[in-house]
């Protein structure tokens, strides 16, 4: 069912309908929280689905508190230094909400993690590898940018 819901959520979003996929993905995430457990990695999937909604929207900020769970559910099941495709996802979704809240150093160290993951995962050549070395060069360039107007390329 949960499963359902989900598939119901991204089709909803395909059709510009994000409150209601929002919706789904919620509902979707209670029985996994039920029958799995609040440390399961099919339940960081479910959040991701949610933050990736207000990523979408938007709204960095509360991507970014999602993002974080999802992350530190799949860092516990796979490892700090796992090379699963799943947590570096969580790294370059989570990155980028950094990057539009103005966090650039952390953005670039996440973008950097996640791109490793994918190239020796799907290859040089694979749009998530190319999109997560994009990511790391615009960090980079946020940061310095930062430090040539005398200000913090972040507030972590």
């Amino acid at each position: 069912a949960a499963g359902t819901l989900c598939d119901i959520g991204h089709a909803l979003l395909e059709e510009d309908r994000a409150k209601e996929g929002l919706a789904c993905f919620r509902r979707a995430l209670g029985p996994r929280l039920e029958f799995l457990g609040p440390h399961h990695p099919e339940v960081a999937l479910a959040i991701k689905d949610i933050a990736q909604v207000f990523l979408d929207k938007g709204d960095s900020r509360r991507a970014a508190l999602y993002l974080e769970r999802a992350l530190s559910i799949e860092v516990a099941a796979y490892g700090e230094e796992a090379m699963h495709v799943a947590e570096a996802n969580s790294k370059f979704l989570l990155a980028t909400a950094l990057e539009d809240l103005g966090h650039s150093q952390r953005a670039r160290t996440l973008f950097r993690s996640a791109a490793a993951v994918f190239s020796l995962r799907l290859g040089h050549d694979h749009p998530y590898t190319i999109g997560a070395v994009e990511g790391s060069e615009q960090s980079s360039k946020g940061a310095l940018a930062a430090l040539d107007y005398g200000g913090d390329a972040e507030e972590d």
